[in-house]
């Protein structure tokens, strides 16, 4: 993909100064070398769990049918706690809920351990702040590097690499209102016992019981465990590298979508996450896929609850909205070089 003058121009900051305020120094702080080596074991063991689990399944070694009731199960559980809850209900505030049903997801999403409630809201409020230009934490079209090597790695610093950067969001500038939230701040505290519960206690606990055995049990947390994770992580992290320049536009390029894409591969493994242009368009919206035929799971599950009673307030663009939003299209593109303002978190 070739980068659009125009565009940087628009999206970049102008002066170095507004590039100094995007270095944020919050609760977040800096990495130590004891969170770096946690982090590469966090990236590393996952993978090589599920290049194992392939390489059994290679050999025919069969994988039970409670390791995989597990391994879905869990898979579930964590990556609609992460869509609908971290991201949805608590980034956004495209909800309102009950609050057992605010505290379930947001104990669901720490089910996925994809990190604490308060960091996960505060990095994702800043990309969307700093969309795919200096500041944005994990976008993948600001590499220094020319051509297809810059292209490869803006694509890895976004789906993983991002991670392992220094300069860190800063909780206190993007996500004041988490800090001030007992409820989410509680399970904020708690998120190392919930990993634990996740990753080992439970599907351990559930295969030990339905087969009887310590090596059954540890069978199925091998399952459900790393290579769960293995699979949800990626699936969520695809969201910040594939739908950023895989996929289509029909909102155009400005300084809410950035570079943002729909795609239906992402849209469909996670749970609607993959209409990420849409969402960039109106971040508020708790509905991603609010075109024909573009299939939203999270949205589902909003709707189902505001059915039953314990969600309300659910954000939702109008027909009229989205069809204004298209009429401004091809103004917008064009005239991307003298666009101004930031995006909405």
């Amino acid at each position: 993909m070739q980068l659009n003058s125009s565009f940087i121009a628009a999206v970049r900051p102008a002066h170095k100064e507004e590039h100094m305020q995007t270095q944020d120094h919050g609760l977040a702080g800096d990495q130590t070398s004891a969170d770096r080596a946690a982090l590469t074991v966090f990236v590393v063991a996952p993978p090589v769990a599920l290049a194992t689990g392939i390489r059994r399944l290679w050999k025919r070694e069969k994988i039970g049918g409670t390791d995989l009731a597990m391994l879905a199960v869990m898979h579930v559980i964590g990556s609609l706690g992460i869509t609908v809850g971290y991201h949805r209900m608590l980034t956004h505030q495209g909800f309102k809920a009950r609050p057992w049903l605010r505290n379930l997801f947001t104990v669901m999403g720490s089910m996925a351990v994809q990190g604490q409630p308060s960091h996960w809201v505060g990095d994702h409020r800043k990309h969307h702040a700093f969309t795919d230009r200096e500041g944005d934490p994990h976008s993948p079209h600001l590499s220094s590097f020319p051509g297809i090597l810059g292209k490869a790695a803006g694509m890895g610093h976004a789906h993983v690499g991002w991670l392992f950067s220094m300069d860190q969001s800063s909780i206190e500038k993007h996500a004041p209102d988490i800090l001030k939230d007992e409820e989410v701040m509680a399970v904020d505290r708690h998120f190392g016992k919930i990993s634990f519960l996740s990753l080992f206690a439970i599907p351990f606990t559930v295969g030990a019981l339905r087969k009887r055995s310590v090596r059954g049990g540890l069978r199925t947390a091998f399952w459900a465990g790393p290579v769960r994770l293995a699979l949800t992580q990626h699936i969520t992290w695809s969201v910040n590298s594939v739908c950023h320049v895989f996929g289509s536009r029909p909102f155009g390029i400005n300084r809410k979508t950035g570079w943002s894409t729909n795609n239906w591969v992402v849209g469909l493994l996670a749970w609607g996450e993959g209409w990420h242009h849409n969402h960039h368009q109106d971040s508020r919206s708790a509905r991603h896929g609010i075109f024909p035929g573009q299939l939203d799971f999270s949205w589902y599950v909003i709707k189902a609850f505001e059915k039953l009673g314990f969600v309300w307030d659910v954000q939702e663009p109008s027909q009229e909205q989205i069809r204004q939003w298209l009429a401004e299209t091809s103004v917008v593109t064009e005239d991307a070089g003298q666009l101004s303002g930031t995006s909405a978190a």
